[in-house]
Parts: structure tokens; sequence; C-alpha cells
């Protein structure tokens, strides 16, 4: 490359440190780019002598792999296989021999080159380290190239070597197969004759029947219609059969007609049932002696003591009852212990105050629960009700006073 250094600085007798300093700057940067250069065509050279090398490396591989094949070939491969594998193998390595001397040859004109630059080398010396740089990387390609030309080579010559039989045996396969090859195009015209003659068959038969057969087909279509006729289909069949399995579900279930009783006195068997009859005569014989009525049976007393009896009471079917009180004084009713009179538990007392005297409910040995302890009726025409929780426990609800 040309250089840009001042050649008339420093001025001779009129120096500065300027100029001086200006010049060499541009030294040091067209030897930095010198050097830089040089490097560069160095690596270039590098690579270029491992390419030769493997190129070298190649080529002997494929004259062994070709020397190997000629020896398999001999008596079962062409001379002219082998020696066209042998000629590219033998031009590979004149060509890496010729690469490997031109790459030495960059090397050494790069070293050179290299040399030079340290003290500023000249254009054409660096031009020339780079061309013969340039030239080894193409001689190293081409040697490459004819190193798998010949690799390529030599694997065809193995192949032809393997594959190659006698001509007696080649001649006996060749005619196997013509035979096999004419059998089998005798196969393909007499299954295209077969095809043929099945379609012509199929449209024949398609539009036409004898007599024979068309009678025998009606005759089996009368048979099969016949049959039909007295025939369910199968879904008439499953809805008969899931009718008669309900049906016999239904009877298993049933009551026998054996235990079907009519005493109409009842009794105590777990196996009999009785009639509708016998239910209704046995029912109206428990209700006949004591008939349900509407009516109340009035109770009523002016006295100033009172104590509750059974004949009072409501529980069971005896006809309801309502006790009142209608004295103008104050009247106490005495509620009996369970000793002196055993009545059942949830037996009820309707008691009513119909007068203006004050009505006080107690009893010894009695507990009688109230809103607030209350025990006595609220006032006249209030009535209430004393029900009786445990054995000398009752209950007295309604409207109350102290």
């Amino acid at each position: 490359m040309p250089s840009t250094i001042d050649e008339t600085k420093p001025a001779a007798g009129a120096a500065t440190t300027a100029s001086v300093r200006a010049n060499m700057a541009t030294a040091k940067s067209e030897i930095t780019a010198l050097q830089s250069s040089m490097s560069t065509a160095q690596a270039a050279a590098d690579a270029a002598q491992a390419t030769a090398n493997t190129a070298e490396t190649d080529a002997q591989t494929a004259i062994t792999a070709a020397a190997a094949a000629q020896s398999t070939a001999n008596g079962r491969a062409t001379t002219a296989s082998v020696s066209t594998a042998q000629a590219a193998a033998d031009a590979a390595q004149a060509t890496a021999n010729t690469a490997e001397t031109d790459a030495q040859t960059a090397i050494t004109a790069a070293a050179a080159a290299q040399s030079t630059a340290n003290g500023r080398a000249t254009t054409a010396s660096v031009s020339t380290a780079q061309a013969a740089a340039d030239a080894a990387q193409a001689t190293a390609n081409t040697a490459e190239t004819d190193a798998q030309t010949a690799i390529t080579a030599a694997a065809a010559a193995q192949s032809t070597a393997n594959g190659r039989a006698t001509t007696a045996s080649v001649a006996t396969a060749q005619a196997a197969a013509d035979a096999a090859q004419t059998t089998a195009n005798t196969a393909e015209a007499d299954a295209q004759t077969a095809i043929t003659a099945a379609a012509a068959a199929q449209s024949t038969a398609n539009g036409r029947a004898t007599t024979a057969s068309v009678a025998t087909a009606q005759a089996a279509a009368d048979a099969a219609q016949t049959t039909a006729n007295g025939r369910a289909t199968t879904t008439s069949v499953a809805t008969a059969q899931a009718a008669a399995d309900a049906a016999q579900a239904t009877a298993n279930n049933a009551e026998p007609s054996a235990n079907k009783s009519t005493n109409t006195a009842l009794g105590t068997s777990n196996t009999l049932f009785p009639t509708q009859n016998a239910v209704k005569t046995y029912a109206d014989a428990l209700v006949a002696p004591n008939p349900m009525t509407l009516t109340v049976a009035l109770n009523e007393q002016t006295v100033a003591t009172y104590t509750l009896t059974d004949a009072d009471a409501n529980y069971g079917t005896k006809q309801q009852k309502l006790i009142t009180f209608g004295s103008a004084s104050a009247t106490t009713i005495t509620i009996p212990t369970n000793a002196a009179t055993p009545l059942p538990i949830g037996t009820q007392f309707e008691c009513l105050q119909d007068g203006t005297g004050k009505v006080t409910f107690g009893g010894a040995g009695i507990t009688i629960n109230s809103k607030d302890g209350n025990k006595a009726i609220a006032g006249q025409y209030v009535g209430v009700t004393l029900i009786k929780e445990a054995t000398n426990t009752w209950l007295l609800i309604g409207a109350l006073r102290a």
C-alpha cells in the first residue's frame, strides 16, 4: 500500500516537534496495518498447510483403498476400473505434494514479509506473500478435490469388484430373470382376461336371470312370507316377555288365596290376612260401646271446694267433658294423687270459671307447673286445661293469675 509519510518534514534546519510527531504517528499506523496484514497472511498460510496435510492423508487413504480394491478385484474386476482408481490416487498424491510445497513457500514468504514489516516492509513484499498464500490455498483446495475424486473412484472400484461374478453365473441369473419376467407377463395377461370375463358375467347376471332361479327365489320368498305371518318380530316378542315377567313378579308378591281369612275376631296370626268385611266388622265392634259425638258433657259446680274424679277426665274414647265453676265466692279445686285416683299420663281436665268467685288449683303431694307459678284462673268466662305429665305432676295452661 502507498505510504502517506511526508518526506519534506521536518524541514532542514527548522524541525518542529509537531511535524516529527505527525510523521511518527503516520509511520506507526502504517506499520500496525502491515503487521495486521502479515498476521492474516500467516493465518492463511497455516490454514493452507493444514488443508494440504489433510489432503495428503486423504490421498494416502485413497491409495491404500485402491490397493485393497485392486487386491480384491483380482480375478473379479476389470483392469480399467482399478487403473482409473490408481491414476486418480496418483494424481491426488502429486497434487498434495505440490500443495505442500506451495504452502511451505507461502510460509517462507510470510515469514520474510513479517521480518521486513518490522522495519516498515514494502508493499511489494506484502503483496508477494499474499499472492503466495492465495496460491497455496488454491492448490490445497485442488488437492482436496482430487483426493476426494480418488477416494470416490476407489470406492466405485471396490463396489464393482464386490458385485461382479463370473460370466456363467451372470448368464444363468439373466436367463432366470428373463424366464421370471416372461411368466409374470403371462400371468398378468391371464389375470386381465379373467377380470374382463368376470365383469362381462356380472353385467349379464345383473340384467338377466334364468326361469329356474326366479322360480326358486319366488318360492323362498313365499315361504319366508308365510313364516313371517305366523311369527312376531323380535321387538314384539321382547315386549310380550317383559309384560309376562312383570306379571310373574306381581304374582310372586301377591298373597296366596289360601291365607285369606273371614274371621271377624281377627287374631295374632302373621300368615292370615283378613277380608274387607272382617276388618269392618271388627272396627264397628270396637266403636259401638263408646260412640264418638261432637257434644261436650257439662259438669256445673257452685261449691267452695271440688276434687277432680275419673268421671271428669278426658282420655281414650270417652265423651269430652267440661267442668264449670259458677260460685260468686272463691273455689278451690283439689287434684287427687295417683294413689287415690290412678289416671293415665296425658289425661286432661277442661275447667271454666263461670262465676265471679276466684278458682284456684292445688292438692297435697301434687306438683303443678304453670306460667310464673300462677295457679288461679284469670277471671270470669276464662277456661284453662290441666294435663297430667307424670305420676303426680300436672301442667296448667291458659290465662292464669296468682
